[in-house]
């Protein structure tokens, strides 16, 4: 009986979002809007950062010695054989 009837209601309409605006605009005046959008995006991008989680670090660079020249150099020589 209620399935039938029912339907989702549209929270926020064309109107509703010009309503919104123009409230802002009265609010906090056309020059305050981009700071406060501003703030917001980079609340959203610090909350972001701080849910991922940390990536870890790349391994250090392996230091080549004397002895790992050497046999990088004998399985080259292996190779072109």
């Amino acid at each position: 009986m209620f399935a039938q009837g029912f339907q989702t209601a549209n929270i926020f309409s064309g109107q509703d979002m010009l309503i919104v605006l123009l409230l802002a605009v009265f609010l906090f005046g056309g020059k305050k809007i981009p700071d406060v959008m501003k703030g917001m995006g980079e609340g959203i991008r610090n909350f972001k950062d701080a849910i991922r989680p940390d990536e870890p670090a790349p391994p250090p660079p392996a230091v080549k010695t004397e002895e790992t020249r050497k046999e990088e150099a004998r399985k080259e020589e292996e190779i072109r054989k």
